[in-house]
């Protein structure tokens, strides 16, 4: 979209690009793509601009700031990774149908964007208080606090053995994630093909989901 911007007569005409939410998008878009697979240090203003099929000055135009950019982006990673975490937890089911849940959540998350656990994980390690500042926003916290106390309730009740809900986590979390960040490691190794991995990952739905909960039995 374009703005007509006629100056006094004698003086040459000048179109102003409009901001308009298609074109932003579409930066961010592109912008999604090349801080995720080459991070922020790696990534330049010339490489989005290029990925977004635009000049660099009209990116400029959107963005100032390559910072500005990777903020939007490292929030929305975060938010696809543990945005739907809480939302499993409050669910009326009993707390071992939730571990199903998260799992398949997690692994269903991680088949539509395998880039995202590498690429926070080595983010985070460049600058680790971007988490402590994203977690308030993506609610990180009340995510972990709530799932210790419902495991903590339901060893109480007597249905579970008693754990650490740090331990239990970790546990959660490694074992979704890791086969997607060692994934080009791991095609070579078994020989797998991209649609094999994805079998397999969907397969690793209920291997996971069945680890965790005979680690919950007394």
């Amino acid at each position: 979209m374009f703005n007509n911007i006629v100056k006094p007569m004698g003086k040459t005409t000048k179109t102003i690009p409009a901001k308009d939410q298609n074109t932003e998008q579409l930066i961010l878009n592109a912008a999604r793509r090349v801080f995720t697979n080459k991070g922020f240090a790696a990534a330049r203003m010339e490489d989005i601009a290029a990925e977004a099929g635009i000049n660099r000055a009209l990116l400029h135009y959107y963005f100032r700031s390559k910072e500005k950019m990777f903020d939007m982006i490292f929030e929305e990673n975060l938010q696809l990774f543990y945005g739907n975490f809480l939302a499993v937890l409050q669910q009326d089911v009993p707390f071992k149908d939730k571990i199903a849940m998260l799992v398949s959540t997690e692994i269903d998350t991680l088949l539509e964007h395998p880039e995202i656990p590498l690429f926070i994980v080595q983010e985070i390690a460049r600058k680790p208080e971007q988490l402590k500042d994203k977690m308030k926003t993506i609610r990180i916290h009340r995510f972990v606090e709530e799932f210790g106390r419902q495991l903590t309730e339901e060893t109480q009740r007597g249905n579970i053995r008693k754990v650490d809900p740090r331990q239990f986590f970790m546990s959660f979390m490694g074992m979704c994630i890791f086969p997607f960040i060692a994934k080009p490691m791991l095609k070579v190794v078994m020989q797998q093909k991209d649609s094999e991995f994805a079998r397999l990952m969907e397969e690793r739905k209920k291997e996971v989901t069945r680890t965790l909960l005979l680690s919950l039995e007394k």
